[in-house]
């Protein structure tokens, strides 16, 4: 049942400051503040806020998404404690955890010669990583590919290289420097060390 803005008032507190207030009524807002003063409390009563008075936009659900584990299963406990009838409205989880829950919605949908293996991890990868894949692929390419793979931006290869290749349904035979280098990083790293084109079959 859903209460009057007005006449909401926090939930296992006594009231919240002034800013806080002006904050928790905001359309959006950015809230800044050191450790321990109370931003989990805020958010956990911003959600009710949104929740008990139906303003939480369809399908009114609200994502709470946190850096650190403990983090995210704080503000959930909170929010259950306040908010025990509209828990299941409300989702917290790390950026891993999000990160993840995309790739198992959405991996089935990957062509069936890019698919990933069945088991694999969220993980960042470091500059290190990509500077000893590119050096040993450089060393180890044919011959018509090497001087393109040391030519690769080490720092673009992630985002700008992997991240905005184009897969086809049927990987074909590398045309480029930039084409083997995806495709034997993919199989590498995504693939449990098999070729794309061997999984095309």
């Amino acid at each position: 049942m859903r209460t009057d803005p007005i006449k909401w008032q926090p939930k296992g507190i006594e009231s919240l400051e002034p800013a806080a207030w002006d904050a928790l009524r905001a359309g959006t807002a950015s809230v800044t503040a050191g450790p321990g003063a109370g931003k989990s409390e805020f958010l956990a009563q911003r959600a009710s806020y949104l929740l008990e008075n139906g303003l939480c936009r369809p399908p009114r659900r609200i994502l709470a998404i946190s850096f650190k584990r403990d983090a995210a299963a704080n503000l959930r406990r909170r929010v259950q404690m306040r908010l025990p009838a509209h828990a299941e409205r409300f989702t917290s989880m790390t950026f891993d955890a999000f990160a993840k829950s995309i790739v198992d919605r959405f991996k089935e949908l990957l062509p069936p010669a890019w698919k990933m293996s069945s088991t694999y991890r969220i993980g960042f990868t470091s500059p290190a990583e990509v500077s000893d894949f590119l050096d040993n692929l450089a060393s180890t390419a044919p011959e018509e590919f090497r001087s393109g793979v040391y030519d690769i931006r080490q720092a673009e290869f992630i985002t700008n290289v992997v991240g905005a290749y184009n897969l086809e349904v049927e990987p074909q035979e590398a045309a480029t420097a930039l084409d083997y280098a995806v495709q034997q990083w993919w199989a590498e790293k995504y693939q449990s060390h098999k070729s794309p084109r061997s999984t095309s079959s």
